[in-house]
């Protein structure tokens, strides 16, 4: 009896997904001045995605964050899963990881430059609650990505918020890692 217990435990363990990027928030004074760096790094934005995207509030502390990446496949365990499956794997008690803010896709933006081409897996979908853009019924979620071409963008994605949308287990979302706190 005390084994299989004890197998319980372990079996609900913490698991720790590797860090990918460590971002430095509150670098700028406001979205203007970051979305000014943006374009000049060559990272393009839509007229409707520029719009999203100066509703989005940026903290103007200065702090790092932790980000992970993981697929769907390693949060779920799953071939497909849905976005629900994917954000309750993601939250709960096996990983432990929170939500990125909406502003965090402008910094994993400017950070991730070098970001792979369109394909096997490089296309990154933020683990984040959607927002949504003045009246409009729609919820968005953020997406990083490069095409062929190497041309850099940052989408807004209304058809991915919905609870029952099915990921394929390759898909990639990236969440923020709570950072331990040093007694």
């Amino acid at each position: 009896m005390k084994s299989s217990l004890l197998e319980s435990a372990e079996a609900i363990r913490k698991i720790e997904l590797p860090l990918f990027k460590t971002i430095k928030l509150g670098q700028y004074e406001g979205i203007d001045q970051l979305l000014g760096v943006l374009v000049f790094l060559k990272n393009r934005i839509s007229d409707f995605n520029y719009e999203l995207l100066q509703k989005v509030e940026i903290t103007k502390k200065e702090k790092e964050v932790d980000f992970v990446k993981a697929s769907v496949r390693q949060l779920t365990g799953k071939a497909k899963a849905t976005t629900l499956e994917v954000y309750e794997a993601a939250l709960g008690p096996k990983f432990g990881l929170r939500f990125c803010r909406p502003e965090d896709v402008f910094y994993l933006r400017v950070a991730y430059q070098g970001q792979p081409k369109y394909g096997g897996g490089s296309e990154i979908y933020m683990g984040m609650k959607p927002i949504r853009l003045g009246d409009n019924r729609d919820r968005f979620l953020f997406r990083v990505s490069r095409r062929d071409n190497g041309v850099r963008l940052i989408y807004a994605d209304a058809l991915y918020c919905c609870s029952n949308f099915t990921w394929c287990g390759s898909n990639v979302f990236v969440f923020r890692r709570p950072r331990n706190k040093v007694s």
